[in-house]
């Protein structure tokens, strides 16, 4: 691979929490809509912003596949740092696949949704909200990602390691802090529902400052790359 290509796959991570904001806001979900809405709420809501609706899912969907490349990009750095570090890496690979999926398929319920707004509200509620809860909730994946690179970053006993040490504590607190989004399924309203400040803002903040961080010190662990060894990213 080459290093521009590279670099192209570390700005997926930072371009994902960006077009996935887009996204919200093309489809007028940007504060999330609440739980508690009635199904005449939600339908009308389909009806009004149906454009805005079908397009705001399909980046939120492009959003989604974003996360391939930039968690190939970090499975990449995880390989370089021990032998004993590559299961992490593959771990780290795996379950980011499964957390594009967590938002691309929510996207697709979105769009049906949307496809045909004019059905029973009922139909159109139960769409809607097949899109919001796994969006939110489904964090198992993501955590597990971030437990993999605390592992292997933790396994760097060089002199000079691929990541630096405090990386690993860092991906400890973030997916605590993912951990209240499985309350979603219990909760309408309040913090932990699925608008609510101790799951949605709570996870969006942490993760926004995660792909920032880590676009940061993949930047930083291919330039020291390239200075050890100046040919092109295996």
């Amino acid at each position: 691979m080459s290093t521009w290509l590279y670099r192209a796959c570390i700005w997926c991570g930072p371009g994902l929490m960006a077009v996935l904001l887009v996204g919200l806001v093309f489809a007028d979900w940007f504060p999330p809509p609440s739980p508690a809405e009635s199904a005449t709420a939600i339908a009308q809501h389909y009806q009004h912003h149906t454009t805005g609706i079908r397009v705001g899912a399909l980046l939120i969907a492009a959003a989604g596949t974003m996360f391939g490349p930039f968690s190939a990009a970090i499975a990449v750095q995880l390989k370089r740092i021990h032998a004993q570090a590559a299961v992490f890496a593959y771990l780290e690979l795996c379950m980011g696949a499964l957390w594009s999926l967590g938002i691309v398929v929510p996207a697709s319920f979105w769009m049906v949704a949307a496809f045909d707004p004019d059905r029973d509200p009922q139909i159109t509620r139960a769409l809607h909200v097949a899109g919001w809860l796994p969006f939110v909730a489904m964090v198992f994946p993501l955590m597990v990602a971030h437990l993999s690179i605390a592992a292997a970053t933790v396994l760097d006993a060089r002199r000079e390691p691929v990541f630096p040490r405090w990386i690993a504590y860092l991906n400890v607190w973030i997916a605590l802090l993912l951990a209240p989004g499985v309350l979603t399924l219990f909760f309408k309203t309040g913090p932990f529902s699925w608008n609510g400040i101790l799951t949605f803002w709570l996870a969006a903040t942490a993760e926004g400052l995660w792909f920032c961080v880590m676009c940061a010190v993949l930047h930083r662990a291919i330039n020291r790359q390239i200075a050890e060894k100046p040919t092109p990213v295996p």
